[in-house]
């Protein structure tokens, strides 16, 4: 293991050396408009237009730049998630950048929450099976904003859904910016699958992004930075 060299930025280091502290949005460019073609972060980034929010000069707060999609790749780590009842996606980087990767990940959890159930733990409790269902209710997939490749994805999920081990399916339409593909993709789910799956979908920074989503068909939106809210 070698360690990596520090970054250096000079924009921080000038704000250092002046001690004043910048928000994400004094460094961050003007997401695209709706009708925009998705542009690669790189190039935002090293092209702008950047805009100052601010309202106080000098003042602010300097947060840390966080991944937008979360590595969770481990089956287990997606049950651990699931059961303490939080939505648990398995992304699309890395290993289950392939489909069948991620659809074998996705299975390997769903398994594991059917195991759980029958712990010795839970064995006296009359809800076990609105439990299981509601852990089952928190196991989806992150998507690409393409409607072949989200499609495809979901698809290699279907024997979960008809043999019942799986009765829905969340899905998240990740995008970390604003644009027409991901309205697309949303109206492909939801009209090939209709209200088998659950969609989340963003990013929305205006609430006529966040309407149109809403209208091809996303259950919630997300707004905001990587995760979003």
């Amino acid at each position: 293991y070698i360690k990596p060299s520090l970054a250096h930025s000079r924009a921080l280091d000038r704000a250092e050396l002046e001690h004043k502290l910048l928000t994400f949005s004094d460094v961050a460019p003007v997401q695209p408009d709706l009708t925009s073609e998705r542009l690669h972060r790189r190039k935002l980034l090293a092209e702008g237009p950047f805009i100052p929010t601010s309202l106080k000069k000098e003042r602010g707060v300097r947060l840390p730049i966080s991944s937008g999609s979360m590595i969770t790749g481990n089956p287990e780590m997606m049950a651990t998630i699931a059961m303490c009842g939080t939505l648990a996606l398995t992304y699309k980087e890395g290993l289950c950048s392939v489909p069948e990767i991620q659809a074998e990940v996705t299975a390997q959890a769903v398994s594991i929450l059917h195991q759980a159930i029958d712990d010795e733990l839970w064995s006296h409790r009359p809800d076990r099976r609105e439990l299981l269902n509601f852990w089952l209710a928190q196991i989806g997939i992150t998507v690409e904003t393409d409607p072949r490749d989200a499609l495809k994805r979901v698809r290699l999920l279907l024997p979960l859904l008809k043999s019942k081990k799986l009765p829905g399916l969340s899905v998240r339409v990740y995008n970390p910016q604003v644009s027409k593909e991901t309205v697309e993709t949303v109206k492909a789910l939801r009209k090939e699958f209709g209200d088998t799956l659950e969609i989340f979908a963003g990013q929305a920074n205006s609430v006529e992004a966040a309407e149109e989503l809403i209208e091809a068909g996303a259950d919630a939106v997300g707004q905001g930075i990587a995760g979003g809210i």
